[in-house]
């Protein structure tokens, strides 16, 4: 009877920390997928919709509105690739947080200083540039 209550003892602490761990990855992991989510929001559903906007100062204002949202996914992403929990996942992490930072700093300097006939365009290469980190859009299921 003793040794078997040793047995479930060595058992659960070598379970307890291993489900810890698997844990902390968990919640890292879905961090990463809704920070990701963030810049999928950006590029596939925000951008297309300020280039609708009848107006380069239109445009801004929509950006004004929405920036901060992309700051703050910026700001999770540098704290996920100082936490990742593996070199890919870092390298994820980091890779997104670049694009994120150009995409933010092109919006900004195209609502300061962009050209008035060439905005829509320029909406479009920092949206194609966003795609290429995030990678293809997800398959539909069937």
């Amino acid at each position: 009877m003793w040794w078997l209550l040793g047995a479930v003892l060595v058992a659960a602490a070598i379970a307890i920390p291993l489900l810890l761990v698997r844990r902390r990855l968990d919640a890292w992991r879905r961090e990463l997928s809704d920070a990701e989510s963030e810049l999928a929001w950006l590029a596939r559903e925000l951008l297309p919709e300020l280039r609708q906007a009848p107006s380069r100062e239109q445009m801004a204002g929509g950006w004004a509105v929405a920036s901060n949202r992309v700051t703050a996914a910026e700001d999770r992403l540098t704290a996920l690739e100082t936490t990742g929990p593996d070199e890919d996942g870092r390298a994820r992490a980091l890779a997104l947080r670049d694009a994120a930072r150009v995409a933010r700093t092109r919006m900004e300097q195209l609502t300061k200083t962009g050209a008035p006939d060439t905005w829509s365009i320029d909406l479009d290469d920092i949206r194609a540039d966003l795609e290429v980190a995030l990678g293809p859009p997800p398959s539909p299921s069937v």
